[in-house]
């Protein structure tokens, strides 16, 4: 079985009681670290695109469990999801070199007039 590239524990307590976080991802918000990381787990080494690509799917998952462990309990399963989408993404991108998650949602530019592409 493949060894796992994140690392990420949450404790929360609810109620308004104590929160405490341990991981090691802010190491990996660094290009050099995220590169050596990904060379020496999964053989290969990543250009800067990619590197950068991975990288904000890794910061935008951190973000939004940070924001979760204050957040109410209403928003805090939402803030989670995305979070772990983050995640995901960063994993696809780690384990398929030739995937990319830079498409527009839902968003297509057009040509000429409103409604014409």
């Amino acid at each position: 079985m493949r060894q796992v590239l994140l690392s990420f524990r949450t404790t929360q307590s609810l109620g308004g009681g104590r929160v405490s976080q341990s991981h090691n991802l802010q190491f990996l918000e660094s290009t050099n670290n995220l590169s050596s990381v990904i060379e020496r787990k999964h053989g290969w080494h990543p250009n800067l695109a990619q590197t950068q690509e991975i990288l904000a799917c890794l910061r935008q998952g951190r973000l939004f469990y940070e924001a979760s462990a204050s957040s109410p309990i209403e928003i805090r399963p939402l803030q989670q999801f995305y979070g772990m989408l983050g995640f995901a993404k960063a994993l696809i991108l780690v384990t398929d070199r030739k995937k990319s998650v830079r498409k527009p949602c839902g968003i297509t530019r057009f040509k000429g007039h409103f409604g014409t592409r």
